[in-house]
């Protein structure tokens, strides 16, 4: 169904109402239309997310979900040593996202790893089919594959000047990833529903040698982290694009600003915010994780949030400390839905 369908949106809406949230989930994935009507009238509480941690202990894997903030508790949901499908050791392994409930997981050793899927809460895994070989093509080239369940990979020809930054990361906001551009000017977009490409806004800040810019999302909106090169920069932005409170939806607003001094702490990534509180994240005698929660202050909704973190003022509370190196972030709602309805049928 599209806009030009007989088929009523409200009768359609009412359909979506009585569907259980994780089906309304899997649908907003079908196009763009079916995505806006799905939110406007059939949403999702916000609630019901929950912040999922991802560690890579070297030799194991393991997933973290913190309940609640301020108080927490943390617990673990999954662990594995290896890449579902694959003998590769798991610190060669990176989480790429959350969706409906499950974990994306890929291998880096080489461009066409080993990608797959794990549901924590059932400990079911499925194995995606690898990338095709990319032949000739040098690994400099950006290179865009897109993938549905029930179909192969296929390529996707990119625009001159859709290269991609990956120390800045991908992000995946509403239906669209994405990344900044390779001379940290710009960034460019990939619509997953559409498959087509855009170029959405020119970066508000400095990027390039010596600085740092990593994307995230932000309450729904795509945002950018912004610091100097330093293992504890003493002060990072986040910028967010198209804030409610401006005319120009294309526009960038600071919305957070974060001042560190005397500790190592760094907002988490890729995902910080969660509800009324930002995340950061610090480390215990160089073997355990602490991940804290701090209140926003400021005036109101559309005004920076500022939160100082100081030796003599540590702030923050801790809400999970975990064993483990390195770590992410990303928003997740748990789901006893069977891998098997994402498997392929020929």
């Amino acid at each position: 169904m599209d806009k030009g369908s007989d088929f009523p949106t409200d009768a359609f809406a009412e359909i979506l109402r009585r569907l259980p949230p994780s089906s309304r989930r899997r649908l907003r994935l079908v196009c763009r239309h079916w995505r806006e009507v799905i939110d406007e009238r059939a949403p999702e509480k916000r609630s019901q997310h929950k912040k999922l941690v991802f560690v890579n202990e070297i030799y194991t894997l393991s997933a973290y979900v913190i309940d609640d903030l301020p108080e927490g508790p943390c617990r673990k949901v999954w662990t594995d040593g290896v890449v579902p499908g694959t003998d590769r050791p798991a610190f060669r392994t990176e989480l790429v996202g959350t969706c409906n409930g499950l974990l994306s997981l890929y291998e880096t050793i080489k461009p066409s790893g080993a990608i797959s899927l794990v549901n924590p809460v059932t400990g079911e895994t499925l194995a995606v089919p690898r990338l095709p070989p990319s032949g000739d093509i040098p690994t400099y080239y950006w290179r865009t594959e897109a993938y549905s369940f029930g179909s192969s990979w296929r390529d996707v020809p990119a625009p001159a000047g859709a290269s991609c930054c990956l120390a800045s990361g991908i992000i995946i906001v509403d239906g669209t990833a994405h990344w900044v551009t390779k001379d940290t000017a710009t960034l460019a977009s990939f619509d997953l529903a559409d498959e087509s490409f855009t170029s959405t806004a020119a970066l508000p800040v400095r990027g390039g040698h010596g600085y740092i810019t990593r994307l995230t999302e932000v309450r729904g909106r795509l945002g950018i982290i912004a610091s100097v090169d330093k293992a504890t920069p003493a002060k990072t932005e986040v910028w967010v694009l198209g804030d409610d409170g401006r005319k120009d939806q294309r526009g960038w607003s600071c919305r957070y600003r974060v001042q560190v001094h005397g500790v190592r702490r760094c907002l988490s990534r890729p995902h910080f915010a969660h509800g009324d509180y930002m995340l950061t994240t610090g480390s215990k005698n160089y073997s355990h994780l602490i991940v804290f929660g701090h209140t926003q202050s400021g005036a109101g909704r559309l005004q920076c949030h500022d939160v100082r973190i100081s030796e003599q003022k540590p702030a923050g509370t801790a809400v999970a400390c975990i064993k483990g190196h390195l770590c992410w972030m990303f928003a997740y709602i748990e789901t006893t839905e069977p891998l098997g309805l994402y498997r392929l049928r020929d």
